[in-house]
Parts: C-alpha cells; sequence; structure tokens
C-alpha cells in the first residue's frame, strides 16, 4: 500500500465512520509501511459540543465562545440576548420538529425568550402557541376585541417579561405578558403615519421595538410603550434613489447596528444605529446568488445574522459585518429541507429555529 492509496481508503472510510476511527482502523496498515498518517501530520480539530453538554478540557471545544468548566460546557461572559462574543457560526445540523397541541397552520412567525420558549404566530388561525425549550406544545394565546389577533405575523420577546405581536390584519402591535399571554396595551401610531400591514419584529437590549411597516416600506422604532422614536427607509438622507420596498424582516444587533430584509428590492441592507445606511447586500457566495423574497431574520448571542430566503427555500447566514458565511436547506419536505420559510430565531443553547410556512411545521437545528 502507498501513501496514495491509504489516503484513499481513509477518504472513503470517512463517509461512513468517524474520521478519528477510520484513521484508528488504517493506523496498523500505515505503520507497517511507514506511511505517516494525517493524525501524525496534524493533530484532529476538536469537536464543538453544545452549552449544557459534558466535556473534556483537552478534548473537546465548546460551541458559541463557551468554555468547559466542571466538565460541562458552560456560557462565556453574560450570556444576554445578542452577546457579541465575537465568534462565528459554521454549519447548522438539523435536530427535531416542534410537535404536540393542535398542529400548526402554516406558521409565519417565530421568536425565543431568553429561557428557551418558543412563541410561533399563525395568521391564518390568529393564535400564537406556545413550545417549551424541547419543542413541545405547551399552550395557545388568543383574545377578543380591540386585544384580539387579527393575522398576526410577527412575533417578538423583550427577557422573560414582554410579548409583542405584529397585528397584521389591523396595522397594530399588541404588548402582551408573555407568561400567561394577558394583554397589557397596543399601538396603531408610527410618527407622520399610521402602520401597514406590520409583517415582522425585533427588541433590542433598552426593551425597544423596531417594526417592519411593510405597506408603508419603512421600518419604525418605538419605546416599549409603543411611543414612536425614529424610522429608516424612504425619510432617510441620501438614501432616496434605493429606499425600502416592502421589507418584511428586521433584526437588531448588540451594538445597535439595524439589519432588515427589504424584500421588495431583494436585499439585505444594514443600517448604522444613527439610522444612516451602512452596506447594502443583494448577491453573495461563490455562484454570486442573490435574495429571492428574504422575510424573516435573527441574530444569534455573537451577532450572527440568519436571514430567510423564502423563494429560494434557504436560510442564509452573514457575521456581524454582513459577509457571507454559507447557506443551508433545499425545497422539500425531508428534514433539514424547507418549503417557502418565512422567519426563524435563535435561542441561547446554539439552536435556530425556522417557521417552515408552507410544510406547516417548525423545524430546530443546532449551529456550532
Amino acid at each position: 500500500m502507498d501513501a496514495r492509496q491509504f489516503d484513499r481508503m481513509t477518504r472513503l472510510l470517512s463517509d461512513r465512520l468517524d474520521r478519528r476511527a477510520a484513521l484508528g482502523a488504517l493506523g496498523a496498515a500505515a505503520a507497517l509501511v511507514g506511511i505517516a498518517t494525517p493524525a501524525d501530520a496534524a493533530p484532529e480539530p476538536a469537536r464543538c459540543v453544545q452549552i449544557g453538554a459534558a466535556c473534556n478540557k483537552k478534548k473537546d471545544r465548546c460551541c458559541q465562545q463557551g468554555q468547559c468548566k466542571g466538565k460541562v460546557c458552560k456560557k462565556s461572559g453574560g450570556g444576554g440576548g445578542g452577546g457579541g462574543g465575537g465568534g462565528t457560526v459554521s454549519s447548522a445540523k438539523f435536530d427535531l420538529v416542534f410537535t404536540g397541541g393542535p398542529g400548526l397552520n402554516r406558521p409565519k412567525g417565530i421568536a425565543y425568550s431568553s429561557d428557551g420558549t418558543a412563541f410561533v404566530s399563525e395568521n391564518i388561525e390568529n393564535r400564537v402557541q406556545v413550545f417549551d425549550s424541547s419543542g413541545a406544545y405547551v399552550t395557545r394565546y388568543g383574545s377578543s376585541g380591540q386585544r384580539s389577533f387579527s393575522a398576526p405575523r410577527g412575533v417578538a420577546v423583550f427577557k422573560r417579561e414582554f410579548l409583542y405581536v405584529a397585528n397584521n390584519g389591523s396595522g397594530r402591535v399588541l404588548k402582551l405578558n408573555v407568561k400567561n399571554g394577558n394583554f397589557i396595551t397596543s399601538w396603531t401610531s408610527g410618527g407622520a403615519s399610521s402602520l401597514s400591514g406590520p409583517t415582522a419584529l425585533a427588541v433590542d437590549s433598552s426593551g425597544n421595538v423596531y417594526v417592519a411597516d411593510t405597506g408603508n416600506s419603512r421600518i419604525v422604532k418605538f419605546d416599549s410603550n409603543g411611543n414612536f422614536l425614529q424610522q429608516f427607509g424612504p425619510a432617510t438622507p441620501n438614501f432616496s434613489r434605493t429606499s425600502l420596498a416592502n421589507p418584511e424582516g428586521v433584526a437588531v444587533a448588540s451594538n445597535g447596528k439595524v439589519f432588515v430584509a427589504d424584500t421588495g428590492n431583494n436585499r439585505l441592507v444594514l443600517f448604522k444605529a444613527s439610522g444612516d445606511p451602512q452596506k447594502e447586500v443583494r448577491r453573495f457566495d461563490t455562484n454570486n446568488q442573490g435574495f429571492n423574497s428574504p422575510r424573516g431574520m435573527a441574530v444569534d448571542r455573537d451577532d450572527n445574522l440568519f436571514v430567510a430566503d423564502s423563494d429560494n427555500d434557504q436560510i442564509v447566514v452573514f457575521d456581524k459585518s454582513g459577509a457571507f458565511l454559507f447557506r443551508f436547506g433545499t425545497f422539500g419536505g425531508g428534514q433539514g429541507q424547507f418549503d417557502t420559510p418565512y422567519d426563524c430565531a435563535t435561542d441561547r443553547s446554539s439552536h435556530l429555529a425556522v417557521a417552515d410556512m408552507a410544510n406547516s411545521r417548525i423545524e430546530r437545528f443546532i449551529l456550532s
């Protein structure tokens, strides 16, 4: 057996076995012919172990900038939403599908609270379903009168206190008690004009609420009680030639920068906290692929950005500067496949949940 044959056998076995196991199986053969194995040349990189899982300091590394402490991977730093630890994500592996309850009917919005509880909106059913951190059904929220859901779309959670819902049908944002769904307040005024068909929400670390005011082609920023603060889009100075067109996604980084899925223009726009546009992304990856109806967005604790590229049936991932990292998903109904994904959300345990709208399900992935 020469070196070329050994290398080919290693690659073939690695398709079916863990690489370490493959090298071990061929180690004896390598020793007989005096070939240096890849393990001899360079050590295998440590596997990424999820936060909360058992770890070995000598063999493992912890995902999402975590540290192996007391044989368990724990979060580094404060662990608040949005993080800012400086790490980048490189892969997403299918984990599970949310289960139980009355079933989902074309979900279009999803958000996580800080304890891992997930809230899923169904605009057809006029309700929000609640799932625990394992993806199991817990309860559902709904109400009546002025407080009722009317084609709810985007949802957002501030810590373990408030649940915000974008009522697409009534042009209103609802503020609810996150623990029981009880109504607190609502608003429709958005500065010079009322909200028109809001579709997406985001909340920053101070509790300010960002609304994708789709019918007015802008992003509106409110305080936690619905008082108008700022808008991004058509009235932004020096941005008139490329004004927003029916945006359906918004996310806020830990430094206050605002990511917008400019759906009508098939692009991603990054705004400074001041409201000034900083960057736009129309095409990405080595094939120069473009967006096709980008919608829901999410950032993780390291400010990596996830975009539901709906009509391309995929999730596209960028770092905090807006640089492309990778994409995943193909059209279909199998594990890890999508049919018109509408929204996505990250939790503090390195999970990404995707509202796989036309497949009427929520898929969860493990990020590393």
